[in-house]
């Protein structure tokens, strides 16, 4: 073989090993979980430190988080730490990430009940359509359901940026699946 041929052979095989680490890395990566957060909470309040979306694909964590409704723990556990501290489901990320787009779905529309405080976020909680008690209007605002309970004129009075649900008509129907489909 000559020289120009080996050359070309290793520039071949430099080509395809090149290849090869993109594309791998490529299948898990950038996978963003629009409707699953990983959130830092303190842990005497438990108020809302910090809230970002969940990057799948990225997720250095060789072992266990905790997924409760639309939120993923920060913290990275074994298999026998995470039931002990986990209310949700235990979710391990190196299987988890070879299909990012279920671990994603599997949070449902992500809809949470948020109590602010000014404009600080203070409480988070996953919302249950079927359990609410309002008889009345909520303001649903990109993802967050206001915790106060309005008329329909008092809903279109408070809520600017979203709109205004009404709760009873949710409830004679598919109640998440309504709710999903005006988020």
């Amino acid at each position: 073989m000559s020289i120009a041929s080996k050359r070309s052979v290793l520039a071949f095989f430099g080509v395809l090993a090149a290849l090869t680490v993109v594309g791998s890395s490529a299948f898990a990566s950038d996978v963003t979980c629009s409707n699953l957060d990983m959130v830092w909470h303190d842990p005497q309040t438990g108020a809302i430190l910090r809230s970002d979306p969940y990057v799948c694909g990225s997720d250095l964590c060789g072992g266990y988080r905790c997924k409760e409704g639309n939120e993923i723990s920060p913290a990275c556990y074994n298999a026998t730490e995470c039931p002990a501290a986990c209310a949700g489901e235990c979710v391990y990320i190196p299987t988890a990430q070879l299909d990012c787009p279920t671990l994603c779905e599997s949070a449902g529309c992500g809809v949470v009940m948020t109590w602010y405080k000014r404009k600080t976020l203070l409480r988070s909680e996953p919302y249950e359509c079927t359990l609410d008690a309002c008889a009345g209007y909520r303001c649903l605002d990109g993802n967050e359901i206001s915790p106060a309970c309005y008329s329909a004129t008092e809903c279109a009075r408070a809520c600017k940026g979203g709109t205004c649900v009404d709760i009873r008509s949710l409830q004679a129907g598919d109640c998440n699946a309504g709710l999903c489909s005006t988020n």
